[in-house]
């Protein structure tokens, strides 16, 4: 039986772009045989949090509200899919979110951020993670970060053809677990990556990264670039003790010489 997965997403804003993750996750979800459902906040249209679910009595809940708890109540695993807004949670998502509670209770919740910007809403990420967790639900700790989300995804939720190498070789390059077992491991001992289309909510891993430092970098040219910088903090710590050393060599030898000035031969101390 597939696994029935609901997919969140919170932005009320007219030019979103979110969304465009948002469909990415239903259609690869899909692709796996898996069931998805988006469930858009702006389309589901709570109003702002007078009442949780639980505070109706039967029957009298508005009817968006008791479709939604029912979706939730059946689900199998929910992917939250949120922006970030000063650091903070999208409050459309965080208001649909809050007026259920036990209907959360024991399910797997993954999240995705996304941003213009190459931190991918990784601080949105990081608080849902918390708010998720005490609602009651088990927050997998792999989490999937999209930046530049209007270069990364196209309106339709796929991967430009033409984004550019750049784009290309951060899709091949993310740091994915694949289910399809074990991979074998490059030159420098770690797993080679490849790319997968999403997390898996057992536990899976991935990882969209836009930025140019690991963008088409190999494993082993990830050590050799760690290795240089290992060798120039060691020599930047190291110049301070070589000044040091000659300073004091420095300053032993003008004693010396201001003593045969004097007419006072002094013994080298490095001589007894």
């Amino acid at each position: 039986m597939a696994d029935h997965i609901l997919i969140f997403y919170g932005s009320y804003r007219s030019d979103r772009q979110g969304i465009r993750l948002a469909d990415y996750l239903v259609r690869s979800f899909r692709e796996r045989g898996a069931e998805p459902e988006l469930i858009d906040a702006k389309a589901v249209g709570l109003p702002m949090l007078d009442r949780m679910y639980k505070e109706y009595s039967a029957g009298e809940a508005p009817e968006a509200m008791e479709t939604l708890a029912a979706k939730i109540r059946a689900a199998d695993a929910f992917v939250f899919v949120t922006g970030e807004y000063n650091w903070g949670q999208q409050p459309g998502l965080k208001n649909l979110t809050d007026h259920f509670l036990e209907e959360w209770y024991w399910r797997p919740a993954a999240i995705a951020s996304y941003s213009a910007g190459r931190l991918a809403g990784a601080h949105a990420s990081v608080a849902w993670h918390g708010t998720l967790s005490e609602m009651g639900m088990v927050v997998v700790s792999s989490t999937l970060t999209v930046g530049g989300i209007g270069q990364t995804l196209d309106a339709g939720g796929s991967r430009p053809a033409m984004a550019g190498p750049r784009c290309r070789a951060a899709f091949r390059a993310s740091p994915t677990i694949s289910p399809g077992g074990p991979r074998r491991r490059g030159n420098s001992g770690r797993r080679s990556p490849r790319l997968t289309e999403l997390p898996s909510l057992k536990g899976a891993k991935a990882s969209i990264l836009s930025s140019d430092h690991r963008a088409g970098q190999r494993p082993d040219q990830r050590g050799h670039a760690h290795r240089q910088r290992a060798q120039q903090d060691h020599a930047r710590h190291a110049a301070p003790d070589r000044r040091a050393a000659r300073f004091r060599a420095e300053r032993a030898q003008h004693r010396q010489q201001d003593q045969r000035r004097r007419g006072c031969q002094i013994e080298d101390p490095g001589s007894g």
